[in-house]
């Protein structure tokens, strides 16, 4: 399985269901959260939905999902990945998600 979103909130619920994903951040919160999930390699990030550009944007995303659907071992990877950031010793699940949004490099 494979989804297609935009970040947020629903990142969160996407990794509890180990739900890899191609991910296209809409608002500017959403973008350091989609990061740190991409960095882990629990999803792929492709940046911020250009709406001057939204056909650039559909190709790049269609892409992405191609390579993955390609690559099903790298998907079981990603769903690995995505149980591992569920399974960190934060106080909650929604803690998961904030401390992604504010770790630095």
């Amino acid at each position: 399985d494979l989804a297609v979103s935009a970040g947020g909130t629903m990142l969160l619920e996407q990794c509890f269901m180990e739900l890899p994903a191609v991910v296209c951040s809409i608002a500017a919160n959403q973008v350091r959260a989609a990061q740190g999930l991409h960095e882990r390699g629990a999803i792929l990030y492709v940046g911020e939905f250009d709406a001057d550009k939204p056909d650039m944007t559909k190709q790049l995303v269609r892409q992405h999902v191609l390579q993955l659907l390609s690559e099903p071992s790298r998907l079981v990877g990603m769903q690995s990945i995505c149980r591992q950031v569920m399974t960190r010793p934060d106080p909650s699940l929604s803690q998961t998600l904030l401390n992604l949004s504010n770790e630095t490099d």
